[in-house]
């Protein structure tokens, strides 16, 4: 073995995760490929504005409206027993932002991802699990959220849910009328529902509306045309636009702003915004980035305005103080192994500037320094996890609640239950695969590289590395150009440990064996090792097999499918296995789910991406229909919510009964179901 210089772990950033984190005892064994979770079903919830829940299902029922009597609470990373430990307070990518002041902030995201803060805390709503693309604000009490399943409103004590009709708002009526779009649709809401507006135009988009009632309404569309619609009906109005917008929005004084579009070709060298103000249009000011797209602008006013335009990698912001231009970089929040989290939305209340984006970005800037001194409004933790787009993998493993592991690009994580700890990148600058270790000074990562310039039959330099706690103290080269990509590590005890991947020249596992001494190749085709112990040790095997070792000899159990890869293993206990009987393009549409009581394996009346569970009683299944969790082993006993957080990449169970996940969103954990 060649030793390498030592590494000695950098403390990132501080932030408690909710609830207990102690643990005394050595950890059951959890999956070492993809498997995944659902939520404990359950009673109300303490919503952001309404009284505590009562009784209720996965929405909490009479708490979903702030009514019923008392119920139990959680802390705001947590729902349904899903707790949000990096980032804080959600992981999810935050679409929407929107502020009747600096102490009526709202903000909202995928998978319902719904807060409220107050000035001084956030408070998590559970109303949904679909996507809030945008939020509409008038006062603290009217409130307007729009889901893809829905929209929402609060008037300050109660929730109530509507039709799903718009997608975003457009505007806000000087008689309190909220006007929604769809498309080339506007839709005002009146008289308890959501009612169409015959439209001005077909084949564009609406921007913007305002006027003082819908009888004397404007809006503009993306081809820079002006309506209004009197009794009478529609009417074309002159403007000095004429031309394609980028955007265009309603400003808290009444002020409407627009912007050129930047998308043409060739493009301007100077792009355009133009005011509504006092009823004339004008030129509010005129910038030079050609090929920069307006993706978002507010303010308050015509001479405080926020424009961001997205030149890829980076989302940069400039303010407009009525005289001159300031700029700072917006893409710039960067967490271990991901890309930048880019802006998605904006907002501006009392001075402050609300900031919203992806890995659960939320900024804030209160105009008493320069624009490039947003901070983060949160309890905040470097985001360690991967990025699908960019090919980067995490997987976890850990000895307690208060002692997890895990791989994030070329480096590896560690939590305490308090602190997050980042390791120096590898010497090698491999991309960190699997983690596994019989104790926290013996700690094994798989790690490859991959060649340039191939796409079919990969080539990789294969790497084990040996960590004693925070310190690299092992450095093995495997292989070198090798067509297997190692993904996973695993053994039963220190002297018996297995590193695998997947040849895609031979179409078979492929990997390496440990004795205690030296490592030595795996000729068997097998990969994806899991188990309790050298008597009971189960495997994918060749040819779509699932394959299972009693300490004597393997049996085979094929599957129903030829592509074995496309199967993951969840070790339940003994004689409770579970597996994802994958194929070629099921990844989308969720795959079945099979289980064994330690023979052949049987169908499951349900289907998903990521398999997990705590006991026999409590395994969920994280599929595209949401998380289907059931309490039986034949699957019948089973309900089906929406999921907290995007399918997981890898997962933990700690001995406390807690399932850690390594999620595109985040990590996260799931408490055990109450007795």
């Amino acid at each position: 073995m060649e030793i390498r210089r030592a590494h000695v772990f950098v403390a990132l950033s501080l932030a408690a995760a909710c609830g207990d984190s102690s643990a005394t005892n050595q950890g059951g064994a959890g999956g070492s490929v993809p498997a995944g979770g659902g939520p404990a079903g359950g009673g109300g919830e303490t919503n952001s504005a309404g009284g505590a829940g009562g009784a209720g299902g996965a929405l909490g029922g009479g708490g979903a409206s702030g009514g019923g009597g008392e119920g139990p609470t959680e802390p705001v990373n947590c729902r349904d027993g899903w707790c949000w430990v990096n980032p804080q307070p959600d992981g999810n990518h935050l679409k929407a932002v929107a502020a009747s002041g600096p102490d009526d902030v709202w903000i909202g995201g995928e998978h319902g991802a719904l807060f409220h803060w107050n000035g001084a805390e956030y408070s998590r709503t559970n109303r949904t699990y679909a996507d809030i693309t945008d939020i509409l604000v008038p006062a603290d009490d009217d409130v307007w959220v729009a889901a893809s399943d829905s929209t929402l409103h609060f008037d300050g004590q109660t929730w109530n849910d509507y039709a799903d009709v718009v997608d975003h708002f457009i505007g806000v009526l000087e008689d309190g009328t909220p006007i929604g779009r769809r498309a080339d649709l506007a839709f005002h809401f009146d008289s308890g529902e959501w009612q169409e507006i015959p439209p001005p135009l077909a084949g564009s988009s609406l921007l913007a509306a305002w006027g003082s009632s819908t009888s004397d309404l404007y809006v503009v569309d993306t081809e820079g045309r002006v309506s209004h619609l009197d009794v009478n009906g529609w009417a074309a109005v002159t403007t000095p636009l004429g031309v394609t917008l980028d955007y265009a929005t309603v400003l808290p004084d009444g002020a409407v702003v627009a912007t050129d579009s930047q998308t043409t070709s060739p493009p301007s060298a100077t792009g355009t915004i133009y005011g509504y103000v006092d009823g004339s249009w004008g030129v509010v000011a005129t910038f030079n980035q050609p090929s920069q797209a307006t993706f978002k602008m507010y303010g308050t006013a015509v001479d405080d305005l926020w424009r961001y335009t997205n030149s890829y990698p980076d989302v940069v912001r400039y303010h407009w103080d009525g005289a001159t231009w300031s700029t700072s970089a917006a893409g710039s929040y960067v967490g271990i192994g991901q890309s930048p989290a880019q802006v998605e939305d904006v907002a501006v209340a009392g001075g402050v500037v609300w900031e919203v984006g992806g890995w659960g970005r939320i900024q804030s800037f209160d105009g008493t320094t320069t624009t490039s001194s947003f901070e983060q409004v949160r309890p905040t933790l470097p985001n360690a996890y991967h990025s699908v787009e960019h090919g980067w993998t995490s997987e976890v493993w850990g000895f307690g609640s208060d002692d997890i592991w895990i791989t994030a690009d070329d480096r590896i994580l560690h939590f305490d239950g308090t602190v997050w700890m980042a390791s120096e990148p590898n010497p090698d600058d491999a991309e960190l695969h699997g983690i596994w270790g019989a104790t926290p000074d013996e700690l094994w990562v798989v790690g490859v590289k991959q060649k340039p310039g191939r796409f079919v039959d990969w080539l990789f330099d294969q790497y084990l590395y040996r960590y004693d706690g925070p310190t690299l103290v092992d450095r093995i080269q495997l292989a070198t150009s090798s067509t297997a990509d190692l993904r996973g590590v695993w053994g039963t005890d220190q002297d018996n440990v297995w590193a695998w991947g997947f040849d895609s020249a031979a179409y078979v596992g492929a990997g390496y064996h440990y004795d205690g001494t030296t490592w030595s190749a795996d000729s068997s085709g097998r990969m994806s090792y899991t188990g309790s112990g050298t008597n009971d040790l189960w495997a994918l095997g060749p040819q779509a097999t699932i394959q299972h070792f009693d300490g004597t000899e393997w049996a085979t159990f094929p599957l129903l499918t030829d592509y074995p890869v496309g199967s993951a293993l969840w070790y339940n206990g003994p004689g409770d296995v579970y597996a994802l009987n994958g194929g070629v393009g099921t990844e989308v549409n969720g795959v079945q789910v099979v289980h064994s009581t330690g023979g052949p394996f049987a169908n499951l009346p349900t289907s998903g991406n990521f398999i997990a569970g705590t006991a026999a009683d409590d395994v969920f299944a994280w599929g595209p229909q949401g998380i289907t969790r059931w309490t039986d082993p034949t699957g019948q006993d089973a309900e089906t919510t929406g999921a907290i957080a995007d399918a997981p990449y890898s997962a933990w169970r700690a001995p406390d009964g807690r399932i850690w996940f390594v999620t595109p969103n985040g990590i996260l954990y799931r408490e055990p179901p109450l007795p």
